[in-house]
């Protein structure tokens, strides 16, 4: 397991500290759930991991009314698409900065 991948018990901590529902799924199709904290199963009314899946089909797209979720993916997409845009500009700056830093000291 790389240094980078978060364990199943990285989130259940992260996931019990959170006030609101918290919840983890897989990017790509059928947007498997791979977490879900207690908050979100009260917030759809279940018990039970299990009550969760099988009200939702253990996916994200459960989750949502079907006429909302064009536009709900829509808007993730675009909150990624930002955040990968402003974490490359802050990797560029950065490495830029680095590169140029040092050669201002050669005379």
């Amino acid at each position: 397991m790389g240094e980078n991948t978060l364990r199943l018990s990285d989130l259940e901590r992260i996931g019990g500290q959170i006030p609101g529902g918290f919840f983890v799924y897989r990017a790509e199709e059928p947007l498997e759930m791979l977490y879900i904290n207690d908050n979100v199963l009260h917030i759809f009314g279940c018990d039970t991991p299990e009550e969760f899946r099988e009200l939702t089909g253990n996916t994200f797209r459960g989750m949502v009314y079907a006429d909302d979720f064009a536009a709900i993916q829509s808007s993730i997409d675009e909150q990624i698409a930002d955040s990968a845009h402003e974490i490359r500009s802050g990797l560029l700056a950065g490495i830029s900065h680095d590169i140029r830093s040092p050669m201002r000291t050669i005379a």
